[in-house]
Parts: structure tokens; C-alpha cells; sequence
């Protein structure tokens, strides 16, 4: 099931599930080296790779509805134009205005993306909010058991995600680059020239230690 919010925005729903959160050792140790070979440097590879440990079960216990897409460069500029917003990590640098509306947003931060979705809550009439750590891995996974949405194939990496090797320009478009089984695009993203933000309308979850953390 797909919806389409006031801006343009879709997003597709994600059905309830359990799942592994995080990663073992040897999928740590897999990341890290993948992430070396396409070009990211060896601290901030082994920063990512180690922060996804120790897994745990998890349950998402209701469906919700995950972007599919991350917010691009044209929904943040109408944003900033309807509102004024001067983000606290751009300050009032307006470069990336000037770039293609379809490209990602990047190099904002989590005040930025509080500030986005109370917005587009106003104007959609409905909640939205960054996906939690549980709910965006569900997503991204989608159903998978192997290192990647696609299983463990490194070798066709480049055909889901945006490699270091290209982060002179960044992602060019959203949806660059193959979908996983949810339909969501650019889940895996091995890029990490700044933070783009992926929207997620739905109820609020109670927290515990398995169910909806």
C-alpha cells in the first residue's frame, strides 16, 4: 500500500514483524571491510560497522509507513521558504538551494529534521516523524537475513547504494539506484558527507525491551 503525502512525498506501508536488530561480529567485521574497499576511511568505517552491535530480537508490533525516498532538496527548500527556517548546521550558507530538487538533502542535523516534520505535520494533517533505530533497520532489511536487503553478494553493492567513491557530488537523484523488497530506495548508503532524513508517519509506540523499542 502506497500513499502520497501534500507535498509529493510516498511512502509505502511497512507490515508489522520481528526481526534481529543490529549485527554479529562476523557482519560487523563484512561491513567494516566493504566500507574500507569502496573508499571510506578506516575510522569512520569501523565507528559505523562496530555502532550496530550487539543484535537483539526485536517485534514491531503495528505496520507503519516509511518514506520511499529521503526527503529531497526541493520539499526542504519549500520548507525553508514557507517558514524561514536557518538551519543550525547550514547556518545561512544557501548553496545546496541551487542544487536539482530530486537530489537528497544532506548536511542538516536533528534540529533540522525536528523542525522539517513538525511542518509537514501541520501541513499534512497528520503525524510525522524520523523513524526509529528499530523501525528504520526493519525497513531497510526487509525481511532479509543476510548482511544486505539483497543478501551477501558484495559484488553488486553498487547496483543498491551510493559508494564513497562518488561523495565529490553526492547522490545525484533519490531513487538512483535499485529498490529493496519494501520498494524503499537508497536504504544502504555507503556515503558520508552529511545526514539526510527519512520520514516515517505513524502512531506513537510504547517502548520495552523487545516490543517496539
Amino acid at each position: 500500500m502506497e500513499y502520497t503525502n501534500a507535498i509529493g512525498m510516498k511512502f509505502r506501508l511497512i507490515p508489522p514483524g520481528e526481526f534481529q536488530l543490529g549485527c554479529t561480529e562476523q557482519e560487523a567485521s563484512d561491513a567494516e571491510q566493504a566500507m574500507k574497499n569502496s573508499g571510506v576511511g578506516e575510522v569512520w568505517a569501523s565507528f559505523i560497522a562496530r555502532s550496530s552491535q550487539p543484535r537483539r530480537p526485536v517485534r514491531l508490533t503495528k505496520g507503519y509507513y516509511m518514506g520511499v525516498h529521503e526527503v529531497t532538496v526541493g520539499q526542504f527548500r519549500t520548507f525553508v521558504q514557507e517558514t524561514d527556517h536557518v538551519s543550525s548546521a547550514l547556518g545561512n550558507d544557501r548553496v545546496w538551494m541551487k542544487k536539482a530538487a530530486n537530489a537528497p538533502m544532506s548536511n542538516i542535523n536533528w534540529h533540522d529534521a525536528q523542525a522539517f516534520c513538525k511542518w509537514l505535520s501541520a501541513k499534512d494533517k497528520r503525524v510525522f516523524q524520523v523513524p526509529t533505530e528499530a523501525q528504520w533497520e526493519f525497513a531497510c532489511r526487509s525481511g532479509a537475513e543476510g548482511h544486505w536487503s539483497w543478501g551477501d553478494d558484495a559484488a553488486v553493492t553498487s547496483e543498491y547504494a551510493w559508494m564513497q567513491r562518488e561523495r565529490t557530488e553526492g547522490p545525484s537523484i533519490v531513487g538512483g539506484r535499485k529498490a529493496n523488497p519494501f520498494g524503499l530506495f537508497d536504504m544502504h548508503v555507503i556515503y558520508t558527507s552529511g545526514v539526510s532524513i527519512a520520514l516515517s508517519p505513524c502512531d506513537q509506540f510504547l517502548i520495552s525491551s523487545v516490543d517496539n523499542p
